[in-house]
């Protein structure tokens, strides 16, 4: 395929690919999907329920797994089998898990080592393999910065790697086409209102962006789909968005051109800092008042052992 072979020209760090998507299989194995609640909890101040309830009507026969109720083993099925196994059913079955994953141009961005659309693919297919071992159905939204996509939640792995596939040329699309000139932009809160709009209730939705945006646009929405389900913000930034010396040239680029930064730049640079922290701050403030956790990650390279972090102690 054209995009597979474009792909292979760029480097890792800033378009991914399907293939490693895919083998991100293995970390999300060890992201506990529904113990996190807890560490997440303590980000929020927010006592959240488990995401599984035990329900009543039977639906089928999964492996044990740790952090399973023990009362849930069928000791037939687990004699027969070799292996314990447990009885889930229909309520625990309505708990699905929905990635919203941002791919705007302003995610493809970076100075250090990842470009945060790429930390936003990864990230989104780790707890999505996360949520494929523990059962539960998975949907995703993707957006860039002309179109969005909307995949309802279903219990399949196939359905994942499927997502995973849009996923990826979403991605790539980043690193071959210019910059949108769409006259209206894809607005990741906007995504937010047609996600409600589905009426989407007890429901974990993960929220992956460097939530760029009008904020004022979003809160609304955001409250209400807190009301009918745990939600959580993984915010991706560049440090050099946070703190911008120049010392020395900086250049810029995107597939539209270049642009040079230095000392003489001294104004612009403090509205830009200026304008990253008043974001940073509105952002913070929405979501302690929506009760929502927070997670944040960096263009680092180390955003798995970030993730795994800050989901296993709330840090």
């Amino acid at each position: 395929m054209e995009s597979t072979s474009n792909q292979q020209m760029l480097d890792a760090r800033i378009v991914t690919s399907y293939q490693r998507l895919i083998g991100l299989r293995e970390q999300g194995k060890r992201l506990n999907i529904p113990t996190m609640r807890k560490p997440l909890s303590r980000l929020s101040g927010k006592n959240v329920s488990a995401f599984r309830g035990r329900g009543m009507t039977f639906e089928e026969f999964r492996e044990y797994q740790l952090g399973d109720d023990v009362r849930a083993i069928d000791w037939n099925v687990s004699q027969r089998t070799g292996e314990p196994h447990v009885r889930l059913y229909s309520e625990e079955k309505e708990k699905p898990v929905i990635i919203c994953i941002d791919q705007r141009q302003s995610m493809f961005f970076a100075t250090l080592d990842t470009m945060k659309s790429v930390v936003a693919a990864e990230v989104a297919a780790t707890l999505m393999w996360s949520a494929v071992k523990h059962g539960e159905r998975v949907g995703a939204l993707l957006l860039d910065s002309d179109s969005e996509r909307w995949f309802t939640p279903k219990r399949s792995p196939w359905y994942v790697s499927s997502i995973l596939r849009e996923l990826e040329q979403m991605n790539n699309n980043l690193a071959h086409t210019s910059t949108s000139s769409s006259t209206k932009q894809t607005d990741i809160f906007l995504s937010l209102s047609r996600l409600d709009q589905q009426n989407i209730k007890g429901a974990t939705i993960v929220l992956i962006s460097d939530f760029s945006g009008d904020v004022d646009l979003w809160q609304s929405s955001l409250k209400r789909l807190g009301r009918r389900n745990d939600i959580v913000g993984v915010s991706i930034h560049d440090p050099m968005e946070r703190s911008f010396t120049v010392e020395e040239k900086w250049v810029f680029g995107n597939k539209q051109g270049q642009v040079s930064v230095d000392k003489q730049h001294g104004h612009a640079i403090s509205l830009f800092h200026d304008k990253k922290k008043a974001e940073r701050q509105v952002l913070a403030k929405a979501l302690r008042q929506s009760n929502l956790p927070l997670v944040q990650l960096t263009t680092s390279g180390n955003h798995l052992d970030e993730l795994f972090v800050q989901f296993a102690t709330g840090r």
